[in-house]
């Protein structure tokens, strides 16, 4: 945590891993306040991988996984005070990967059904339990390609967006300058009473939240003298189309 009085945005972490998503938050001016991660071999790279990149950056707070316990295991209640011995704050985000294995077109295609899928399912109780100002979820892009899995991941969803507006894009690291082709979905919520609806009036195709650019999106842009962005057609009826 900040040893300074810098006001930032608290995050809760989950499926924590390596540490690699908390990485792009902290960068972007976010405190990740709180963290679970269950495997023992990447809570140690964790803690050294972090460690050293805050070193790298003139940050000597080690880092750590606050919480190595299943998250099958832990509370809301639990989570809520560790994160926030003071008090839930009054706004806060979620963010996290859940293990994707199960939805993978190279892994074992158990979806939903399968002890890594239900984490997905997990991380959607959470958030209607936590109740975040805001939430990031990352996932590969199988959870969309199945027809059952797509279809539960839809009911999913309209939980949610009872309290969130929810968007969702397909990135691919090649895109961005990473010479790897690793392509997953992203899928973000903001609460309904931290937003104007009428920005989503507005939004073409119902997207609305500024989703990166890629390189070849933005030379289009340049080009044709555009200041918007080119969005990819999306379907509401029917989600996931590109």
């Amino acid at each position: 945590m900040s040893s300074n009085h810098e006001h930032k945005i608290p995050i809760l972490s989950f499926y924590s891993g390596g540490g690699f998503m908390d990485m792009g938050f902290e960068q972007a001016g976010f405190e990740i306040v709180w963290t679970n991660e269950y495997d023992k071999d990447f809570v140690k790279l964790h803690a050294a991988g972090i460690t050293s990149w805050r070193e790298s950056q003139g940050n000597g707070i080690k880092a750590e996984i606050f919480n190595t316990k299943s998250i099958t295991d832990v509370s809301s209640k639990e989570i809520l005070a560790e994160a926030f011995p003071d008090g839930k704050p009054e706004n806060f985000g979620m963010i996290g990967g859940p293990p994707c294995q199960d939805f993978s077109m190279n892994g074992s295609l158990k979806g939903f059904d399968g002890d890594r899928g239900k984490l997905t399912t997990l991380y959607f109780d959470k958030i209607l339990e936590l109740k975040p100002t805001f939430f990031v979820m990352e996932n590969v892009t199988g959870l969309t390609k199945r027809k059952e899995t797509k279809e539960f991941l839809q009911t999913l969803l309209k939980r949610v967006e009872k309290e969130y507006f929810v968007d969702h894009e397909k990135l691919n690291a090649l895109e961005f300058g990473v010479p790897q082709f690793r392509e997953r979905i992203f899928f973000v919520g903001i609460k309904k009473t931290k937003l104007d609806e009428k920005i989503f009036s507005k939004s073409p195709f119902g997207k609305w939240f500024p989703f990166p650019l890629t390189k070849i999106s933005m030379q289009q842009q340049n080009t044709i003298g555009q200041s918007k962005p080119v969005w990819k057609k999306f379907d509401k009826a029917k989600r996931f189309t590109s």
